[in-house]
């Protein structure tokens, strides 16, 4: 705590505590537009998110009363969303609250008398705090992109189904991993080809 006091000390000792200071009603207009922005986003969010996972819910539960599996069993494998929904909540999440940090730190240096100096310290602090959630955000995203990735890659040689819409079947494609090995080239064959260019 005493560190603390000692940084703004020593920050008004450099500036005499009239550093520029940070202009609290500019702060609260752009915070105020920046919620609303994110509010009408993340609405716009909710309605086309629930409205397709709505579609993709009804979709599976018609497949499994078709396949007669058990209903509840299949309510149970309801996925999350798709990475580019998931990074596109996470994108607006991170701008509603760098707009709502933003707003509370501009009606605080709105009512509360500071020096420029402490003006400044608070606006540091509150600029961390929204660079760790975003920074917090990042890794999530990035930890879903590799979960997905690595789900991918290693399913490459699994059956695929295809349902087809004109016949009403459900198609399923299994590659054939023996027959694509025969029909890569070999290492030799590749260093011969390298060694013609």
């Amino acid at each position: 705590m005493r560190s603390r006091e000692t940084l703004v000390e020593l920050s008004e000792e450099n500036d005499g505590g009239k550093g520029e200071g940070v202009v609290a009603s500019l702060v609260l207009i752009f915070a105020g537009l920046g919620l609303v922005i994110d509010g009408i986003c993340l609405a716009a969010y909710y309605h086309y998110a629930k409205r397709d996972a709505d579609f993709k819910y009804q979709e599976m539960i018609t497949l499994s009363e078709a396949e007669g599996k058990d209903l509840e069993k299949a309510k149970a494998e309801v996925q999350m969303p798709e990475i580019n929904m998931l990074s596109a909540l996470l994108h607006v999440s991170a701008d509603l609250m760098r707009s709502t940090c933003t707003f509370i730190e501009g009606l605080f240096l709105f009512f509360v008398s500071l020096t420029p100096a402490k003006q400044e310290y608070i606006d540091t602090i509150v600029g961390i705090i929204i660079g760790a959630t975003i920074i917090a955000a990042s890794v999530y995203a990035l930890y879903e992109w590799i979960v997905a990735f690595w789900e991918w890659f290693t399913g490459l040689g699994n059956t695929i189904e295809v349902e087809c819409l004109e016949c009403t079947a459900q198609i399923e494609i299994k590659p054939d991993i023996k027959r694509v090995t025969e029909k890569l080239p070999t290492l030799s064959s590749v260093k011969s080809v390298q060694g013609l260019v």
